[in-house]
This record gives C-alpha cells, structure tokens and sequence, in this order.
C-alpha cells in the first residue's frame, strides 16, 4: 500500500552511496507520491500570506482549514469567511455542479485576492498577470520552434547552396535568441531574481550562449554549418527543458539562503554556462565533420574550415570555464570561507576544464589532427561535460552543489551518451581504414598522421 511503501522509504538512509538502484528509484519514486498527495490536501498550494511572519510565509488551503480560527486569531473574521468560501467550492465540487463549481471559485479567488494584500507583502498585480501569461505562453516553447525552423533552412542552404535560406535561418535563429531573451527576463521578473537558480536555468542559459556564439560565428563567416548545428544544440536542450518537468525541474522558487548574492550568482553561473556553450557548439559542429570524415568527403577545405570553428569554439568555451572556476572560488570562499574543498561538483569542474586543456593543447601542439579533435570534442562533451553537468546532480546526489538535483532519466541519457560514443569510433574508424588503405604502403604513416 502507498502508507506502507512510504514507512519503508522513510526508513532508507538518505545517504545515495549506501543504497541499491532498487533502493534509489524507490526514493525518487516517494517523492513524487508525497508531492502529488501534498497536492491533493493542499498543502502545497498558498493563498495568502501569514500575519505578521518573519520569513513572508503563506498559508496553504490546508493550514485554513485544519486551523481553529475565533475571534482572537481572526480579527474581523476575514479568514473565516475564505475558509467558508473554500468549503462551498469543495461541496460544489462534490455535487458534481459545474456552474455551482465555477461560481464558487470565482468568489473564493476574489476574496483571497482582496484579502491578501492586508495581511502581508503580496504580489503586485502585473506581477501576478505576467506569471499567467508565462504559463499560459511560455516563450521557451517558442524557442525550440525557432530553433527547429532555424536547423530547417540551414540544412536546406547547405543542400541548394542558396543565400537566401541561410538569411531566412538567420532571422529563425535571432527569433530564438528573443524567445530566450524574453522567457529568461519573464522569469527573473516574476521571482524578483536572477533566473539563474536550477538545472532548467542552466540549460536554458546553455541554449542562448550557444545560440549567440553561432550567431557571432555565422554573421562573420558565413558558413551554414555553424548555424545548423548551433540549432540542433541549442533545440535539443530546449526540448529537454520543455518536455522534461520531472528531470529538469522548471518550477519558480528562490535560491537558499546561502546563494543569495546576485553578485557572484551572476559571474559565476553565467561564466560556467557560457563556457559549457563554446563546447556545445564544438559538439555539434564535431558531430558534422566526424559525417563528413565517415562518408569519405573529399571536399578537405570544407572539413578544415569546420575543425577551425571547431577549435575556436573550444578556445572559447575552456576561456569562460576558466574564468567560472576561479569566481567559484572565490564565492565559495565568501559564502563557506574555503575556496576549494573537493566536492563532487568542485571536482568534476576541474576534470572537465584539465580534459579540455589537454585537447586544446594536443591540438596545437600537433599531437592529434583534425580528425582526433573533432571526435574528442564530441567524447569530452557527451561523457564529461554530461557528468559534471547532469551526473553530480541526479546520479551522485550529494555535495554542496547539488540544488539542482532531481530524478529520473538517467537510462535515456546513458543509451544517448553510448550512441554518441558509439557514433565517435565508428567515424573515426572508418575513416582512419580508408585512409590507410589509400594511401601506399611507403607514406601511409605520414599520411595518416596528416588525416588525422
């Protein structure tokens, strides 16, 4: 039964390294049981504020209903009255009257919306229609069209070779970067705070960096292979935030308390995510040259001008990643008063910004090609990046950074990390075979340390 099923994941150590996967899913399956009942007894749904609170708390359906309230805790008898309301929308409810129902709820939310604002700080009222609006159209599902749209007439201005499309995808791409712009700026007006606070922020944040990086890229050289894979990243991600509420949680809320200060939140998430951006990019753009390298393309000066981009979103990325790590220092050491203490996130920073050190180095110091630093852009991405970035939240679950930290997906995104591994070796593979057997016996090391 679920009360049994709750007894027993209430007994589980909350500890993820001391558990079984069994024991793991159970937990996050709990939590999800527990936030649908809390739902259903309106424990999780406020209506108005606290007198007299010192934290602005509210009080939910069910804190009115469960309370005594007489003459001494309701002066004037206004919550009396909502709590009368409240009771004739839930015996309408019962009836199975609609137009009782509906009644009912009209005269409930205008009296709790009259009552509010004299009992605590309250919400303005643009304020309160913008989070309709947000819901009602959120602009980041627009976002993901544009950025569909975006990838649509980039690949046909590829295919046709006409001028015309790559300016239509342009203007897609900008649609995107303004649906961003303005779903980010709703957020943050709403909360009264940097939208910068959870996974879906990150990702979303992640998308416009990529989106004005290949903007930046495709306005100066011109090439409809920047603008594609920027859309299929920045799409992607898009996607996952908008189809994916139990993974990435898009729900509104404040940082704790620890966090508040806009200052270094800025700097540093933004700094971080810009980074993860220049590599995104380098992963689509590696994604296309590896096609290229797999199928045999004989056209080199397209697939060398590709590595270049490739390069230089990587230059670009581990620059921002660099510059995030060391302002994470500096306000951990002004929100904990360490700079570093090897936590999992801590740690899986440094990892990622030493693999992608290594890459940018063995490149320009001609230890790998420009085969080998396409297919590592793709591997550091897709194994590392996703680790640092999606790992220590859902599948560690522990540490200092883990705010972010959700359930679920971790087998989707295991079988999409293989087949990109997957998809790495056999281009590479391939290519390197072909190369090799091209090219005659006496010159074929050379060659082939050329190709790669």
């Amino acid at each position: 039964s679920p009360v049994e099923f709750g007894v027993w994941t209430g007994m589980l150590p909350r500890d993820r390294k001391k558990l079984s996967e069994a024991e793991v899913e159970a937990l996050e399956l709990s939590g999800k049981l527990w936030q649908h009942e809390s739902h259903r007894m309106g424990q999780r749904i406020e209506i108005v504020p606290r007198v007299d609170s010192e934290h602005e708390e509210w009080m939910s359906i069910a804190d009115l209903m469960q309370t005594k309230l007489d003459d001494q805790t309701d002066p004037g008898g206004k919550l009396r009255d909502l709590k009368q309301k409240f009771e004739n929308v839930r015996a309408a409810y019962l009836k199975k009257s609609p137009p009782a129902f509906d009644n009912a709820s009209a005269e409930f939310i205008e009296a709790a919306g009259k009552l509010g604002p004299t009992l605590g700080p309250y919400p303005k009222r643009w304020r309160i229609d913008l989070e309709v609006t947000y819901n009602c159209w959120p602009p980041h599902t627009f976002a993901w069209v544009f950025a569909l749209a975006t990838f649509f007439f980039a690949s046909l201005r590829i295919v046709t070779s006409t001028k015309l499309l790559g300016t239509v995808a342009i203007v897609c791409s900008v649609g995107c970067l303004l649906c961003i712009l303005v779903g980010s700026t709703m957020r943050g007006l709403i909360i009264d705070w940097v939208p910068m606070l959870n996974m879906y922020d990150s990702v979303i944040f992640m998308a416009l960096g990529t989106v004005v990086f290949g903007l930046i890229f495709e306005l100066w050289f011109r090439q409809g292979f920047i603008i594609a894979a920027t859309a299929a990243v920045s799409a992607v991600a898009l996607l996952l935030a908008d189809y994916c509420p139990d993974v990435i949680d898009p729900s509104l809320r404040m940082p704790p308390a620890v966090l508040r200060s806009t200052f270094w939140l800025v700097l540093h998430v933004a700094t971080i995510m810009l980074g993860y951006a220049g590599f995104a990019l380098a992963l689509g753009i590696g994604n296309i040259t590896l096609g290229y390298y797999m199928v045999g393309s004989t056209n080199r000066k397209l697939i060398s001008s590709l590595c270049s981009f490739i390069y230089r979103s990587l230059q670009a990325g581990l620059l921002f990643l660099v510059i995030g790590t060391i302002l994470g220092g500096f306000w951990a050491d002004y929100s904990w008063g360490r700079f570093w203490s090897w936590d999992p996130k801590e740690c899986w920073a440094l990892i990622t910004l030493l693999f992608y050190m290594a890459v940018v180095h063995a490149r320009y110091a001609g230890w790998c090609g420009n085969r080998g630093m396409a297919a590592w852009s793709v591997i550091c991405f897709s194994v590392i990046v996703v680790m640092a970035w999606y790992g220590v939240n859902f599948v560690l679950g522990s540490g200092m950074h883990s705010y972010g930290s959700g359930g679920g997906g971790v087998y989707w995104v295991v079988g999409v990390v293989s087949a990109q591994v997957i998809y790495v070796i056999l281009a590479y593979t391939i290519s390197a075979s072909r190369d090799a057997i091209s090219v005659p016996a006496k010159g074929t090391a050379k060659a082939g340390a050329n190709a790669s």
